[in-house]
């Protein structure tokens, strides 16, 4: 991509910036700009970015469809994102919310969980009600401070968060993937980098 500036007049009787219809061509200096390279957790923020959506067409499904509404809130909260390994930047179909994304830092890794149906390493065998809860956990202030000892396992999952949804929207959440076709997919949570 080639940006160009406006240069600034030599003369003082004139205005000091020229507009870029005002300057010939010639004059105008090239400016070569890299590609846009962006780091976790702003890569996730712009592919969220709903800019490309048309606003006419994306509403808000009926509650009353807990399904279609669970889906709807699935998407919002971008599950997929985290619950889903890429590659190159590109979900692998038949892979959907069968966990495998790495978060590295300092030399560890987390590795997001299958959040499938899957009832060997899935939450398959998690019913609504604990799905639920393990997010409404955290909307108790004292459970937002557990502290984590020298080299203890943390998680990227902003379960706080996510916490602060309704049950309503968490239990639709939970009807939606839970449709989804489990997937055999065994996480080893933590592990150093590669």
């Amino acid at each position: 991509m080639v940006r160009r500036s406006t240069l600034k007049c030599d003369f003082p009787e004139e205005p000091q910036i020229f507009s870029l219809f005002q300057i010939p061509l010639e004059k105008l200096i090239e400016n070569k700009v890299p590609e846009r390279s962006l780091n976790f957790p702003v890569n996730f923020l712009v592919k969220a970015d709903p800019s490309d959506v048309d606003i006419a067409t994306n509403v808000v499904p009926d509650k009353n469809n807990t399904l279609a509404y669970g889906k709807y809130m699935a998407n919002a909260a971008t599950c997929i994102e985290c619950h889903t390994k890429l590659d190159k930047g590109n979900i692998n179909p038949g892979t959907e919310f069968a966990g495998g994304f790495q978060f590295c830092f300092n030399g560890m890794c987390v590795t997001s969980a299958n959040i499938t149906s899957d009832q060997q390493t899935g939450i398959g065998t998690l019913s609504k009600e604990e799905f639920i809860k393990k997010f409404t956990f955290y909307r108790d202030s004292t459970s937002q401070a557990i502290p984590v000892g020298l080299g203890g396992n943390n998680t990227i999952m902003p379960w706080i968060f996510f916490g602060t949804m309704n049950d309503e929207d968490l239990g639709a959440i939970y009807t939606y993937i839970k449709s989804m076709p489990p997937i055999s997919n065994k996480i080893e949570k933590w592990a150093r980098k590669q």
